[in-house]
Order: structure tokens, then sequence, then C-alpha cells
């Protein structure tokens, strides 16, 4: 076996500047699913599939989290419908309402979207418990929320790994 096939992603890994949004607007979480998915389509990192397979498993297991200083969530699916693995970070203009993870009703107004596509399953638990480790930190999420460029993001992400 390669290294390369035994060896676990990184967050930093999985970054890449066209990848960071700013100023995202979406009236709700399944028109910012539908949104970040067909920006990923275009680019050829998940198949069509993942539009749907993304929106559906937020509805049945959510994804907000009520980290510090600001609201983060982060949608993902199964691996079958991701071609080439990444994140997706879009910072939202305004607030949109996500359920809280592990609730089914705690309504939390998400700020920062981080959305995992992971083309490995044993990789996603890996990635998932690293971006729920650093964004458990508030002063980098407030860095990231002031954060007025791609390659600062990814810097404050970097650096805080």
């Amino acid at each position: 076996m390669s290294k390369e096939k035994t060896k676990l992603m990184n967050i930093e890994d999985l970054l890449y500047e066209d990848l960071v949004l700013f100023d995202v607007e979406a009236e709700n979480s399944d028109e910012l699913l539908t949104n970040l998915s067909d920006v990923l389509t275009k680019k050829k990192f998940v198949k069509n599939s993942f539009k749907d397979a993304i929106i559906n498993r937020e509805k049945v297991f959510p994804t907000g989290l009520p980290s510090p200083g600001v609201k983060v969530a982060i949608p993902h699916t199964d691996a079958e419908h991701v071609l080439n693995s990444c994140i997706t970070i879009a910072k939202l203009k305004k607030p949109i309402k996500f359920i809280e993870m592990g609730t089914s009703s705690n309504i939390l107004d998400i700020e920062l979207v981080f959305m995992l596509a992971i083309n490995a399953p044993k990789d996603q638990l890996t990635v998932l418990q690293n971006i729920m480790n650093t964004l458990s930190n508030k002063k980098l999420l407030l860095e990231l929320k002031k954060a007025d460029t791609s390659k600062k993001v990814i810097d404050i992400i970097k650096n805080n790994n």
C-alpha cells in the first residue's frame, strides 16, 4: 500500500483559495447548500449527486455548532458523492438558520460554514474531528470572521492547526 493511501488528510490539505467565499447570501440553509454544491460541481470536486445528498443529510443529521464567538455549520455527506476532497469555507453576508448538531429543533444563526467534501470514508471522521477542534477556539473564529481575503482565512487555519 502506498503512503498516500494510508496517510490521513489534514485540514490544510483540503483548503483552496478559490473555495473561500465571502459575503455569501442565501435565504435558507437549503439554498446555501445548493449554491455551494454548484460551485464544487462546476470545479469538478463533487458529483452531481452531492447537492441532494448534502441537503438531505443536513435534514436528518444537522451540523450547526454553538461555537464560541461565531456560530458555525459543518455540512458534509458520504464519500461516494465526492471526486476530489476539499473544504469550502463560506463567510455569510447575514446569518442563516441551521439546526444545532445533536438536536432536532434548536436553531442557530450561522455566520460561517465549512462544507466538507471528503472522498475517503476513513478520512471523513478524522477531518470532522479536526475541524470541530479547530472551531472550538473562540480567538480563531473571531480572526476568521474579520479576515478579508482567502489567503488570510487559510493562513489563520494553518497557523492554528
